[in-house]
């Protein structure tokens, strides 16, 4: 099982259509191990195209995964209060920038995930993988959080 396939699985879950709006993008994949389970955490966030820049909007839904079956344990709106009023982005980007900016960070973060989950050996050495995906993780964030989340 890879990341890739994961979330193709993910798009088809009732859930995600029921709830999910389309221009939801699943931002960036978090493996973590609690009371020796592993997990996969998505914040959600819309991304919208527009000719010459791209509108980056804040995080609005939580979703968690537990693995190795994919079972959805936790699904969270994140916004404060609904209002009627749209949500404003938090930044806009050129488009350039913001397609290859994250391509290799990312790539190399889906293919750590992927040596996660594909691991069959002891708790603890999965625990040693998973802590090595959190700090390709950390380093995916800093180059990915500017452009991709929060337009710093």
């Amino acid at each position: 099982m890879t990341l890739e396939m994961i979330e193709k699985e993910l798009r088809r879950h009732p859930l995600w259509e029921r709830e999910i709006p389309i221009q939801m993008q699943t931002g960036i994949p978090y493996l973590y191990m609690e009371n020796g389970a592993l997990y996969l955490r998505y914040l959600l966030h819309r991304r919208i195209f527009r000719p010459g820049r791209v509108l980056i909007f804040p995080d609005r839904y939580e979703l968690e995964l537990l693995l190795p079956d994919g079972k959805i344990v936790c699904f969270r709106d994140l916004r404060r209060e609904p209002t009627g009023e749209p949500d404003r982005p938090v930044c806009v980007m050129e488009p350039d920038y913001v397609l290859e900016a994250g391509k290799m960070a990312l790539a190399s973060l889906y293919a750590h995930a992927d040596r996660v989950l594909g691991f069959t050996g002891s708790k603890k050495e999965l625990e040693t993988l998973v802590s090595q995906y959190q700090d390709q993780y950390r380093k995916t964030e800093e180059i990915l959080r500017p452009d991709i989340l929060y337009g710093g």
